[in-house]
């Protein structure tokens, strides 16, 4: 799971229950975001996530960075690595398009591998560790999210709901 911060609603036709214990919006339009940190806090073994730059964040992009041995890791299969210490130890940058799935699952999926590494398989084990998805959990119900796009501060979000669960 990854943290939602900056969390806005706009919010109409709510209802609190006599004891206070319970409320319902009846509508609900929403947006959060969550940071680059909380994502990398969230993302495979060695990677960090940052701002891919405005070009790339408007095709929906951010960057995925992290030591190539540090993210073979996170890989359940490894490829010897017998005379390979120099390419191992070399820093990989992938560009990963970011879209939702179900209204609560964002998915990261590697739209760049790092060219020249003259290891068979190894684009394979790559795409294994850095094509994942991180679930957004703690959301009222039953507000399903639409859209994401990526900012220099991190991912917003943004998404509707009706009869909106807000507490008990």
């Amino acid at each position: 799971p990854v943290n939602i911060t900056e969390v806005k609603a706009e919010l109409a036709d709510v209802k609190i229950d006599s004891n206070f214990s319970s409320a319902v919006a009846g509508t609900a339009d929403g947006s959060g975001r969550v940071t680059y940190e909380d994502l990398s806090r969230a993302a495979p073994q060695g990677a960090t996530v940052a701002y891919a730059g405005p070009e790339r964040a408007q095709r929906g992009q951010v960057k995925v960075t992290g030591p190539l041995m540090d993210l073979l890791k996170g890989s359940d299969k490894r490829p010897a690595t017998g005379g390979l210490g120099d390419l191992l130890n070399q820093e990989v940058t992938v560009y990963s398009s970011v879209e939702l799935v179900d209204g609560k699952t964002v998915r990261l999926t590697a739209e760049t591998l790092p060219g020249g590494i003259p290891v068979p398989g190894l684009d394979g084990l790559l795409r294994d560790v850095l094509d994942y998805d991180l679930t957004l959990d703690g959301l009222p119900t039953p507000l399903k999210l639409d859209r994401v796009t990526a900012t220099d501060k991190g991912l917003k979000f943004s998404g509707t709901g009706k009869n909106v669960s807000l507490v008990g």
